[in-house]
């Protein structure tokens, strides 16, 4: 007696509708990419809000300064906590989906990932004895800058933080503030020509969070294993290098959300986006609930005036300080600041700052990144001359 074999008829994906949804993800994330590096380029010109202001890690630096004290870390503001709320949202419901579809500093890599198909044809993977325990990486980078941010009070990770080095590629201040942070920056593009995410994978601090928090997330990639046809298309497109082909629910702490797992696999719905429930979501529907959420999130408190996109001056700032009962820090002061603004912010006689400068009447006025043209000194060493002289006359 013969056996009958129960056939499955596999109802092949659009392909044209992936490619479109691939295309799209890219482009949105091309977009806030070139929004970043403007708004890092305008900073060096005018006053927009700092690199530090606009990374929602800084939250995670600045907690306990803000719990403890009621004030930030220098060069954090509350705009930091504002676009950390929008992050943990986003992973409360699609897990670690702000680094596969929004993040720029993945951007960066995946274009240098995409040239380096185009020299090379093909992509690297680093073998599995050495991938997972270096995935530790940024488990402990996320613990050492945290700590030494909250013990010393200050932005620790700031000079090796190859994402502020980005933006500041334009500025004088590169090779004097961020010399490590550029080499950094430098290796992880070259190494992202042959490795997909190698930032995200082993050194992103804000990566490390998020991974943490990832198994809370609602919504998760599962895999019919009925319908799967074992082509490991899944696998070899995954940027964490998450063996996706062989669990029914992707739940690996490294997956970014970046869906290309379902943009690439042939079968329809075999990969699908759910809740354990059952609630489904299509790609495109995830990244427009993404894009939603911020623009909802900064957009309120844009309007509401907590989230600041120009900095005020030093004047400004100071005013606003004591209005919250918290000194101002000194590390405010940047290169487009004056010995005047400065003179006025903290206080201090323009005599004691001609005395320990060399300057002109005229150049009381002049930003400090200009003086540097002329002058041997640095935007940092004002900073400490301030510093010195406000404990200077704090001292009995």
């Amino acid at each position: 007696m013969s056996k009958k074999t129960k056939h499955i008829v596999h109802e092949y994906a659009d392909k044209k509708q992936q490619n479109s949804s691939r295309t799209i993800r890219f482009a949105v994330l091309l977009v806030i990419l070139a929004i970043s590096t403007t708004i890092g380029i305008l900073h060096q010109k005018i006053r927009t809000a700092n690199v530090d202001q606009l990374c929602p890690f800084g939250a995670v630096e600045s907690a306990y300064a803000w719990f403890r004290n009621g004030s930030f870390l220098p060069k954090i503001a509350l705009s930091s906590f504002i676009l950390m709320l929008f992050v943990l949202l986003v992973t409360l419901l699609f897990k670690r989906a702000f680094c596969g579809l929004f993040c720029p500093m993945g951007t960066l890599q995946e274009i240098f990932e995409k040239i380096g198909k185009l020299i090379f044809k093909k992509r690297y993977h680093v073998k599995d004895t050495l991938d997972r325990p270096l995935r530790w990486g940024k488990i402990i980078v996320l613990l050492v800058f945290v700590i030494m941010s909250w013990v010393t009070g200050q932005l620790v990770i700031r000079p090796y933080d190859p994402w502020a080095t980005f933006h500041h590629l334009t500025s004088a201040d590169l090779f004097s503030e961020f010399i490590i942070g550029f080499i950094i920056l430098i290796i992880t593009l070259l190494l992202s020509a042959f490795y997909s995410r190698v930032f995200c994978k082993y050194l992103c601090p804000l990566g490390g969070f998020l991974s943490l928090l990832s198994p809370f997330g609602f919504y998760r990639i599962s895999r019919d294993d009925k319908t799967c046809i074992n082509c490991k298309a899944c696998d070899k497109v995954c940027p964490m290098n998450i063996d996706v082909s062989v669990t029914q629910e992707v739940t690996d702490i490294e997956c970014i959300g970046c869906n290309e797992c379902i943009h690439i696999c042939p079968v329809k719905e075999c990969l699908v986006i759910q809740t354990k429930n059952k609630s489904r979501l299509t790609t495109n529907g995830v990244l427009t609930i993404v894009l939603v959420l911020f623009i909802v999130i900064t957009g309120i408190f844009t309007l509401t005036g907590q989230f600041k996109w120009i900095q005020g001056t030093l004047v400004q700032q100071s005013q606003e300080s004591q209005e919250k009962n918290v000194t101002l820090s000194p590390d405010n002061i940047t290169g487009q600041m004056t010995f005047q603004e400065v003179s006025e912010a903290f206080n201090i006689p323009m005599e004691a700052f001609k005395v320990a400068f060399s300057f002109s009447v005229e150049e009381e006025t002049i930003p400090f990144k200009t003086l540097k043209e002329t002058k041997e000194y640095e935007t940092e060493q004002v900073r400490e001359f301030v510093k010195q002289y406000l404990k200077s006359i704090q001292e009995p």
